[in-house]
């Protein structure tokens, strides 16, 4: 059976919910962990044993889903475009010419499965009209919900209000040649599209055999931006390798983990900890690469820190002093330090987007021990929160330790993440007071960089009763 058996992808979707990444291209060609998100089905299609594969696509979509596709081996592609998204029936009739008789699997070109499709495709026999992929889901009301009798559904309903069950429809399903007479007899929902619900509804109306079978492992609908960042961590923890795969270069750098480095990439002077995917011709210099990112085509890494995040081609992030964690970054976007003046933040966002800052440096913990105390610091350091503070050890004079974009470096030049302060002694020959509102930038940097140079020099030498310091400081001062 499953030698005649097509395969036919629906990648035609406008994606508004992921906008803008979406606004210049479709969502299945959006890459998590090295690959396009329609790879995955297509390799899915093929580890089942199909190879004759059909793509539904607009014409908004058709190049860029053709170039995510051009390297396919293996099987035969047919595009087949849908004029004007009417539900998923109605991409399903587009393609009744190219199906023919044949039974098929309909699989939604952003969905993901940790264990692939073949288990469904081995449960389609002679006598059953459908096989679909259900799974458990606590809010079911955004999905499509079946009701299950002895394996077999018995109601089919699209995002009840009042879900009779907690399984979910998920995105794949395996029809015989009946559908196609569904389908073309199908009526349009309240909603003004032909729903493929409706369509399994009225197969088990008419006495069919359709069975519901739970998917096994994880499944993912990359239908929001969190929705991507998770299916990014899950599939780079299902890279193969435990240790590094290095087919680039890579000078002077720490690797470690699950890491894939691909061919014509550049890692110099970086620490990459894994699960981490760098793809071709990608740079990354003086950074830090950490768990469940991916790096496109052409992206550049230069003087930053990046985790937990997607960076699609040619993005670039260069000599940013704040950690990015949790973004994603479409073709082409830079995120970079701003030279000139005003100190203020440039930015370029298109309709939909989003941005997180964080809080302004220069605001402390609130600790009303800390209010009146004396901070050394350096002209021109952000100071961030006071409990941070740290004096590398007891023996060490702070004044062989330099300040600089928040990071507190040793004398190998080695740094230490986070925001760091040096405590100290103002000597009574200075007698101008630094407020807790005059640590960021001060007018009188001459004077200040004398008095930091005079208060590093003594602060490991003055106990907390001479600093005058609250207990919560001086304990920190003291921690290695």
């Amino acid at each position: 059976m499953v030698g005649d058996m097509k395969g036919l992808i629906l990648a035609a979707g406008r994606g508004t919910r992921l906008r803008p990444l979406t606004h210049t291209r479709p969502k299945p060609v959006i890459r998590l962990a090295g690959k396009p998100i329609i790879r995955y089905a297509v390799d899915n299609l093929l580890e089942a044993g199909i190879t004759e594969i059909g793509v539904v696509v607009s014409p908004d979509t058709i190049e860029d889903i053709k170039l995510a596709l051009k390297d396919c081996s293996g099987v035969q592609i047919t595009y087949i475009v849908q004029e004007e998204a009417l539900g998923i029936a109605h991409a399903v009739g587009t393609a009744k010419d190219w199906l023919g008789q044949s039974p098929f699997v309909l699989y939604l070109g952003d969905n993901l499965f940790q264990k692939g499709v073949k288990s469904f495709v081995e449960a389609y026999q002679p006598g059953i009209s459908a096989v679909i992929a259900l799974v458990r889901v606590p809010d079911p009301r955004q999905f499509g919900v079946a009701v299950l009798e002895e394996g077999r559904i018995v109601k089919l309903l699209e995002k009840p209000k009042n879900p009779p069950s907690d399984l979910a429809v998920a995105g794949v399903y395996v029809f015989g040649p009946v559908i196609m007479d569904i389908i073309a007899n199908l009526k349009p929902s309240a909603r003004g599209e032909y729903e493929i619900t409706d369509a399994i509804q009225a197969l088990v109306d008419r006495g069919h055999t359709v069975l519901g079978q739970e998917i096994a492992g994880w499944w993912k609908d990359t239908g929001r931006p969190a929705d991507l960042l998770d299916a990014n961590r899950l599939l780079l923890v299902e890279q193969k390798s435990p240790t590094p795969v290095i087919e680039g270069q890579v000078h002077e750098s720490q690797v470690t983990g699950r890491v894939v480095i691909e061919k014509g990439a550049v890692v110099k002077n970086s620490t990459i900890l894994g699960p981490v995917h760098i793809a071709q011709n990608a740079i990354v210099e003086g950074a830090y690469i950490g768990p469940f990112t991916s790096v496109g085509p052409n992206a550049v890494v230069r003087q930053a820190e990046v985790e937990y995040s997607i960076l699609e081609d040619s993005a670039v992030v260069e000599d940013v002093p704040l950690r990015l964690h949790e973004c994603i970054l479409g073709v082409g976007a830079r995120v970079t330090r701003r030279q000139s003046l005003p100190k203020a933040h440039k930015l370029v966002l298109g309709d939909l987007s989003s941005l997180e800052l964080p809080p302004p440096s220069n605001r402390f913990l609130p600790d009303s021990s800390l209010t009146n105390h004396r901070l050394g610091f350096r002209p021109g350091v952000w100071f961030h929160k006071l409990l941070s503070t740290r004096v590398q050890n007891e023996n060490q004079s702070p004044s062989l330790c330099e300040l600089k974009h928040n990071k507190f470096l040793d004398q190998n030049s080695r740094p230490h993440t986070g925001a760091f302060a040096v405590v100290g002694y103002r000597p009574s020959r200075y007698r101008r007071r630094f407020s807790m509102s005059s640590c960021t930038r001060s007018s009188r940097q001459a004077s200040d960089s004398r008095w930091w140079r005079s208060s590093c020099s003594r602060v490991s030498q003055i106990s907390p009763s001479q600093s005058k310091l609250g207990s919560s400081a001086a304990s920190a001062a003291k921690e290695p």
